[in-house]
């Protein structure tokens, strides 16, 4: 509820799982929607990520000089264009 207004604010989730897990986090937040919102930042901040594991491949890769490093964290670089786009 918006504490402003007093208006309903729904919001859809693709699962009834994933709508309970929102309401656990919710309630141990006390309904404090940017507090929930600051500890799932925290906590995914840790998570193991495609484009972090294909910038470690990158940088152990031999022959990889900085310029490819660079342009590949800038967004320039094939692979995460690749992911990014499906190709």
């Amino acid at each position: 509820m918006d504490p402003e207004s007093k208006d309903q604010i729904t919001q859809r989730v693709d699962s009834a799982q994933d709508a309970n897990f929102l309401v656990t986090v919710l309630k141990a937040h006390a309904n404090d929607v940017g507090a929930a919102l600051n500890s799932a930042r925290d906590h995914f901040k840790g998570i193991y990520t495609v484009t972090r594991m294909i910038e470690d491949h990158i940088a152990l890769r031999t022959g990889v000089n900085g310029y490819t490093l660079r342009r590949y964290k800038a967004g320039t670089g094939l692979p995460r264009n690749s992911l990014t786009l499906g190709v």
